[in-house]
């Protein structure tokens, strides 16, 4: 297969510095797009079941009628999707068609997936805020409740959010900052006000991806900003991956677990 020559994301400044690819029609089933620069290149039509898009930025790319459903499903875990989704429906597009696709923790907030097809698809983690489904096909309930949302969210008739629908809303370090200093803290801010009874070193938690070491430390909740706080009783390693975590067993004030667990990954500066 041909390879076409696909910058990475940190390659490149604010500005993108190559041509736009005409890859419309093209087979790249199984092709490692990780992390490219996509946007604003013409992929319609083309062929990518199982192809690793993970982490790739696809703001403005047209992908109308591409096929991304496959029974090894295309990997668009952390990919922003929203130049995707808007240009398939701005373009008045065909559905377009997601089928087993992984979305896991694909950032789709303010999508317009209307007409979207999004049956079988893995939508866990996947933060739908401010989605636009009302038009959307074949979405589940189960769907729904794998995915993070908020009541912004424009649902399909006959589904609502499932019940409870306490959510993380955001995250400090960010998912998958680097550099961040030895001596940060880990911060969860929630949809609803959490009851900090149930915000501990066993609900929220920080761990060395390497070694699986869970990192000591103390762990407190402000009210007002419905934020926990996790605060390391020593000073992180350097150069070092962590892995931040909470569990379904923090809930809300009125006893409601959160919706998904919730776990996310950032890399120290070096020593």
């Amino acid at each position: 297969m041909h390879e076409a020559n696909l910058i990475k994301k940190e390659d490149t400044d604010s500005e993108r510095e190559h041509p736009p690819i005409q890859l419309s029609g093209a087979n790249l089933a199984g092709a490692n797009l990780a992390f490219a620069d996509l946007s604003g290149d013409s992929f319609r039509g083309a062929i990518l079941r199982g192809a690793s898009l993970r982490g790739a930025d696809l703001t403005g790319t047209d992908l109308r009628d591409a096929d991304l459903s496959s029974a090894d499903p295309a990997d668009l875990r952390t990919t922003d999707l929203r130049g995707f989704f808007e240009r398939a429906y701005v373009d008045n597009a065909r559905s377009v068609r997601i089928g087993d696709t992984d979305v896991r923790d694909a950032d789709l907030k303010d999508a317009d997936l209307r007409g979207t097809k999004l049956g079988g698809a893995d939508l866990t983690r996947a933060d739908l805020r401010g989605v636009n489904l009302t038009k959307v096909e074949e979405l589940t309930q189960e769907q729904l409740g794998q995915a993070l949302g908020d009541k912004t969210t424009k649902l399909p008739t006959g589904l609502s959010p499932p019940e409870p629908w306490t959510i993380v809303d955001d995250t400090t370090p960010a998912s998958g900052a680097t550099e961040v200093a030895l001596d940060a803290v880990v911060r969860v801010a929630f949809s609803e006000r959490m009851d900090p009874s149930t915000l501990t070193d066993s609900t929220l938690k920080l761990s060395d991806t390497k070694t699986g070491k869970q990192v000591p430390a103390a762990v407190s909740y402000a009210e007002e900003s419905k934020t926990a706080t996790l605060t390391p009783s020593e000073a992180l390693l350097g150069s070092t991956k962590y892995k931040a975590e909470i569990t379904t067993e923090a809930k809300d004030r009125a006893g409601n677990k959160l919706n998904q667990g919730y776990s996310w990954t950032f890399t120290t500066v070096s020593s």
